[in-house]
């Protein structure tokens, strides 16, 4: 019987083993996945801000040589050619943002001759109206080419962001896909796990001779627990750590006494804090959490990205989680 026992407790241990190991794939798939992801929304984020800086060149532009128009006054020339000057660097870093996507070159491309066909206008509306005076530059605004260009800069920068969204969610379809799979993964572990500790507990119940090897296995699993370089724990919906393994210490710098005695709120960044209580109602709801991403304040000021995935116990109310940095 003993026999018997040995086996299918190996059998179980290959199981969770191999459990494991696609646990391990998947977490290194998806953390590839998520270091791209974070990539492609930084990038985004430089489009759309180097976009708006261009825009709002291009405003300066408008505005300075139409006061010049308007009042003849050459003060409004200087910052009409400082825009012209931070235009061709901010037009140069754009061109770097796009160098691998040959549909972004393309609207670039008809962008930069937008811009060039704005600013000709306004040097040409500028030299007019110190050659021929108000009448004769008067006359050229009123044709309003200035607003046509300005209004497909306008078009073209929206059309560069689109662009950038689009393939921003595209990538953000694969990550969910990949979270996916890795939560499969990570739940079918937990899975093998529980079952291993049902099976053992039964076997003790038939067979008291075999508590030591089951106790040897339940010291095995909270080394699992402790030695894991994610961070485990168990949570509340109040807001609370109740269990949480040495990884958080190891990584945030808190005691254990420090983080299982303040809500984790607490710790939480400032900025993600409405979205860290929108995913705890959701939790408190019975849906799973899978790929949530909050900022933690570590001891030295400093925060870093976490990536967690929850799943909620509606009768106990409690809160089973893993978190891994994003570097």
């Amino acid at each position: 019987m003993k026999q018997l026992f040995e086996k299918k407790m190996t059998a179980l241990f290959l199981v969770i083993m191999l459990w494991v190991i696609a646990a391990g794939i998947a977490t290194f798939v998806n953390n590839k996945s998520v270091k791209e992801n974070n990539r492609m929304l930084q990038h985004t984020h430089e489009v759309r801000f180097q976009t708006e800086t261009i825009f709002s060149l291009i405003q300066d532009i408008v505005l300075s040589s139409r006061g010049y128009v308007i009042t003849g006054d050459s003060v409004f020339l200087k910052p009409f050619y400082n825009a012209r000057i931070k235009m061709i660097d901010e037009q140069a870093s754009l061109k770097d943002l796009f160098s691998k996507n040959d549909n972004e070159n393309k609207e670039l491309k008809t962008l930069n001759e937008l811009i060039n066909k704005r600013i000709d206008y306004s040097i040409e509306t500028i030299q007019l109206r110190k050659d021929s005076g108000f009448n004769a530059a008067q006359q050229l605004v009123a044709t309003r080419n200035g607003k046509f260009y300005l209004d497909e800069i306008r078009s073209a920068i929206e059309t560069i962001q689109a662009e950038e969204n689009r393939i921003l969610e595209s990538r953000m379809e694969r990550i969910h896909t990949s979270n996916r799979n890795f939560n499969l993964s990570f739940y079918a572990l937990i899975g093998s796990i529980l079952f291993m500790v049902v099976f053992v507990a039964l076997s003790i119940r038939d067979d008291l001779k075999f508590r030591s090897e089951a106790e040897v296995k339940l010291k095995e699993y909270k080394h699992f627990f402790d030695s894991s370089n994610d961070l485990l724990c168990i949570a509340n919906v109040d807001g609370y750590f109740e269990i949480i393994n040495p990884a958080f210490e190891k990584l945030l710098g808190y005691k254990s006494d420090e983080m299982t005695e303040n809500q984790f709120l607490n710790y939480v960044h400032p900025d993600d804090i409405d979205l860290t209580l929108t995913e705890i109602e959701k939790l408190k709801g019975g849906a799973l959490t899978i790929g949530f991403l909050n900022r933690y304040r570590k001891k030295d000021g400093t925060y870093v990205l976490l990536n967690w995935n929850s799943t909620p116990d509606s009768f106990t109310g409690k809160l089973y989680a893993v978190a891994r940095v994003v570097n």
